[in-house]
């Protein structure tokens, strides 16, 4: 098999960008376009409320954090229409086909900061998505690195210092997030014997540990902000 050849750019797919956190990495990318040797930001955005991907980024666009952004800026950015949760991401065969060659970088920004969903809806938002853009960095050729946002709260209040290292936890996440899929987890349960208040903080612990250990060859830093 013909070695790939290296994309002249840097190409970046970002997920999340109808989110606060999104909007900033897509703005800050543009704005350092020249230094990163910009060629396209890949964006995946489902559809929502009847309105599809195109309409939803088009309110992303007006937004005042991109008021600055150079004229034509948009020009960089293809508009991904997917659903993270699904197998994927949703993300069409002959889409994939077209934009995975190209990829060098994935900035996984989505995630859902409803504190009292149901943990098999936080799960599905903050695990099952999570994983799927691991899959999906898999198959990019070209990958030099996948960042996926996480949160500082990670660690429990009762955890201190916060050390720069996976949150010990009292069970196996592989087994916890197949309860979770099956219907058998006890999220109060779970919540109890690990301190996490919530059930958004705890799916982000469990989706660390999880993509650390199915990350395989994949270059991959997670990263906590704290309150934004």
């Amino acid at each position: 098999m013909a070695t790939p050849t290296l994309p002249a750019k840097t190409d970046i797919f970002v997920t999340g960008v109808t989110g606060f956190v999104g909007k900033v990495v897509l703005e800050e990318l543009l704005r350092r376009s020249d230094e990163l040797n910009l060629g396209r930001v890949w964006v995946l955005i489902r559809k929502k409320r009847g309105q599809s991907p195109e309409q939803r980024f088009a309110k992303v666009a007006t937004s005042r954090v991109l008021a600055g952004a150079a004229p034509g800026w948009q020009e960089k950015v293809e508009i991904i229409g997917g659903e993270l949760s699904q197998p994927a991401c949703g993300i069409s065969a002959d889409e994939r086909a077209r934009m995975q060659p190209h990829l060098t970088h994935i900035i996984h920004c989505a995630a859902s900061v409803e504190f009292t969903l149901p943990i098999a809806d936080a799960a599905a938002a903050n695990i099952t998505s999570g994983l799927n853009v691991l899959e999906l960095a898999r198959g990019c050729p070209n990958l030099k690195h996948m960042v996926a946002v996480s949160t500082a709260y990670v660690n429990p209040a009762s955890r201190r210092p916060m050390p720069e290292a996976l949150v010990p936890m009292p069970f196996e996440p592989e087994e916890v997030y197949a309860d979770i899929l099956s219907g058998r987890a006890d999220e109060k349960a779970l919540m109890a014997i690990t301190g996490h208040p919530n059930t958004y903080t705890l799916t982000k612990c469990i989706n660390e540990h999880l993509l650390n250990q199915r990350r395989g060859d994949v270059p991959l830093t997670i990263v906590r902000p704290s309150i934004i």
